[in-house]
């Protein structure tokens, strides 16, 4: 709550643009609450990992990532290990 009310108080004072402000929490749950009670739908925020998601989508090309940028998740992730380790000779 603390750092929702001061976000809204710097946007209010007219002392940053919601453009200007990145709001970052752990949890999904938390980044909801935040996000609710900033009140402002331009302000960039979320979980960490989400917020470097998207920093990765926008910029990964510059970095050499291949485009577009995917996710594993849990079943994805074991598959890719799997592979992994096959090429590996160690299994």
């Amino acid at each position: 709550r603390a750092i929702a009310e001061r976000i809204r108080f710097l946007l209010d004072a007219g002392a940053a643009e919601p453009g200007q402000v990145l709001a970052m929490t752990f949890t999904r749950r938390a980044a909801q609450h935040l996000c609710a009670r900033i009140g402002n739908d331009d302000v960039w925020s979320g979980t960490f990992h989400a917020v470097c998601a998207d920093l990765l989508q926008e910029f990964g090309g510059d970095a050499g990532l291949p485009l577009p940028l995917r996710i594993a998740d849990e079943s994805r992730q074991r598959d890719l290990v799997q592979q992994a380790a096959a090429s590996a000779g160690m299994v």
